[in-house]
């Protein structure tokens, strides 16, 4: 299969919008190829935002990203974690300063999620979701 370029377009644009000037994508499943994609955009001279690649072919889960980044001390502060897939045009302005706000107020708030619903959609439900449901308890 091939890069989605379009997907990856339109995150970063997205990203690039929102005021975030640093990305850093991480790269599992076909990492050459996006790589060799990155490299060759636009993506990599943008002034004022920075595209960085980090390879992992044993990654199978946010969690084992989020686990990789940590052990390879990638980033050092707050950072928005998203697939690559994201299609949003969501500012991202006000959960920002909520998530400041937040942290302000306590600490130990160490992650803020944002949550929304979307139209359903049986095909898109099965291949991104698979079958299983999700369940998820927020504690606050």
């Amino acid at each position: 299969p091939l890069v989605n370029v379009p997907m990856i377009n339109y995150t970063l644009t997205w990203l690039e919008s929102a005021g975030v000037e640093e990305v850093f994508v991480f790269c599992c499943a076909h990492a050459k190829q996006v790589i060799n994609y990155l490299e060759k955009s636009e993506w990599f001279s943008q002034p004022n935002f920075t595209v960085t690649t980090i390879e992992s072919q044993n990654s199978v889960s946010a969690g084992d990203a989020l686990r990789v980044i940590y052990e390879r001390n990638v980033i050092q502060g707050d950072f928005v974690l998203i697939s690559g897939d994201t299609v949003s045009n969501m500012s991202l302005t006000q959960a920002l300063l909520e998530r400041k706000e937040r942290k302000k107020r306590d600490s130990n708030a160490v992650m803020t999620m944002v949550i929304k619903r979307s139209k359903t959609n049986p095909a898109i439900r099965q291949s991104r979701l698979g079958t299983d449901e999700i369940f998820m308890a927020i504690d606050p």
